[in-house]
């Protein structure tokens, strides 16, 4: 039992000798490669080529290990036991069976696919270690293990955007796909298009590996999407001189859509050009927020030109009862708290000579942000300068 290809599926020596290596050992095949060298496809031709069943599991991000063996559904068996279904009481009919499972109780070898295996959590592959290796697994509900019937032959494919364990790498048998060169790109061409015209083909082939070479492609067009361009170009019947035309690396070829890196190339291109327009472009100025200017409160008596200090403010709830003004021959200015502020100055040892600046504010308004109306200053102390009366 060895594989030597398929009329749909070109194999190189290399890619055989690991396939077959990997069913003497009876290990996994982990094969790595560019995305669309046919990772996936080479387990659906060796199914075919050696007429076993296959099995398919296609790993996502949220994929756990547990699903490829077996999952309870405690639902189900919930819903049953409400509407009192019969079988509720064995456990075993609400046992889902997962590809693993499947494959071990095959009636004959079978052909495993765990395609995409970095996709998952990095925990994946650890906790298919035992099963890989042993080839079973222990299901608590039903207290059973399931061994299989046959050894199946397993592959494993990876895009590298994940590190594998090395101890799931030491279980399995590595391959890398590497890229077709031109002479095997011709003949899986040959496979897919056998009345292709050669011209076309070779012009094809002469910018496909021309748009590879180019530098700073992030992504670099993979056999899938060639196959996919020849495709278009016959359907749109291009003819072989529209792709050799002077100047056409410089322009993009026909129905670059196919190749996702010359597709890419030419939009991040067009992307950097709409960034600098937009950033050496004028931008439009939004209204400036004015500050709020300090405004004096009412009734405050202030010293000129040295600043007052002010008492403490006391609780709303604690505040003392207006008093009347008291009779004095300097000013006084009641301030905004119902309080009084004497201008004599005497008691504290001041002379009697010393000028008061008085401010008094008419029809102010201290709800909200109003403004205040009117704002007067009076020489407050001008009866107290030297020599004049208390008047």
């Amino acid at each position: 039992m060895r594989f030597q290809g398929t009329d749909t599926y070109v194999a190189d020596e290399e890619l055989k000798l690991a396939v077959n290596a990997a069913i003497t050992l009876e290990r996994p095949l982990l094969i790595k490669g560019e995305p669309g060298t046919g990772k996936t496809m080479l387990a659906e031709e060796v199914a075919r080529a050696l007429a076993k069943p296959l099995f398919q599991w296609h790993i996502k991000s949220t994929t756990k290990a547990q699903q490829g063996l077996y999952e309870y559904d405690a639902v189900s068996r919930l819903r049953d036991s409400q509407l009192g279904e019969t079988g509720v009481t064995n456990i075993a009919n609400y046992i889902l069976r997962g590809v693993l499972w499947q494959a071990f109780a095959s009636e004959e070898q079978a052909v495993v696919l765990v395609d995409e295996v970095d996709k998952a959590d990095i925990e994946f592959p650890n906790d298919l270690l035992r099963e890989l290796d042993r080839m079973e697994f222990y299901v608590y509900e039903t207290r059973e293990t399931v061994r299989a019937r046959h050894r199946p032959i397993i592959f494993i494919t990876s895009n590298n955007e994940k590190e594998l364990p090395d101890a799931f790498l030491r279980r399995c048998f590595f391959h890398y796909i590497r890229f077709p060169d031109k002479d095997m790109m011709q003949a899986i061409v040959d496979v897919h298009f056998p009345q292709i015209k050669k011209r076309l083909v070779q012009a094809a082939l002469e910018v496909f590996f021309e748009i590879r070479e180019m530098p700073g492609l992030k992504k670099k067009p993979s056999t899938s999407e060639l196959l996919d361009w020849l495709k278009l170009l016959l359907a749109e019947d291009i003819p072989p001189e529209a792709l050799r035309a002077p100047g056409h690396l410089a322009a993009i070829p026909p129905l670059h859509g196919a190749c996702n890196a010359a597709a890419g190339r030419y939009g991040r291109t067009q992307g950097r050009r709409a960034r600098q327009t937009e950033a050496h472009a004028p931008r439009p100025r939004g209204k400036r927020r004015g500050r709020t200017r300090h405004r004096p409160r009412v009734g405050r008596v202030a010293e000129a030109p040295r600043p007052r200090r002010r008492a403490p403010h006391a609780a709303q709830g604690d505040r003392a009862p207006a008093q009347p003004p008291v009779q004095d021959s300097r000013l006084v200015v009641p301030d905004g708290d119902g309080g009084l502020r004497a201008g004599a100055r005497a008691a504290r040892g001041e002379p009697e000579g010393r000028r008061l600046l008085g401010v008094r504010v008419e029809d102010g308004s201290h709800s909200g942000r109003a403004p205040l109306r009117r704002v007067e200053r009076c020489a407050a102390a001008a009866a107290l300068a030297p020599g004049r009366g208390a008047g």
